[in-house]
């Protein structure tokens, strides 16, 4: 669990209802039910910088959590997707082209 801080959209009144904002993660969020009303313009979008930049010992030390993708334990490595898979006839030659071949074709 992390606190969060309330923050606008925007600085003017009527536009938009308040969010959350979580500095560890650094994303926004739409609140629970019972903070909707609440109009955004009165916190603003600078107010979580500048309570951070002013008391600099309230933002979270261990940083922002990032995930980690696993299949049985082992890390991916890359976003290479099936649109990146070499793909080979019946005869076992290559039909798509690498980045390389595409880049050569381009220049001449």
């Amino acid at each position: 669990r992390q606190v969060v801080l309330p923050i606008g959209l925007s600085e003017e009144l009527s536009t938009s209802r308040v969010k959350i904002f979580c500095p560890r993660c650094q994303e926004v969020y739409v609140p629970r039910q019972k903070h909707l009303d609440i109009d955004g313009a009165y916190f603003g979008i600078s107010f979580a910088n500048i309570l951070f930049k002013t008391y600099p010992d309230l933002y979270p030390k261990d940083g922002p959590l990032t995930y980690q993708p696993l299949i049985f334990g082992f890390k991916i490595f890359g976003q290479r997707g099936s649109a990146h898979e070499e793909q080979f006839d019946n005869s076992g030659h290559r039909t798509n082209k690498s980045a390389a071949e595409v880049l050569t074709e381009i220049k001449q």
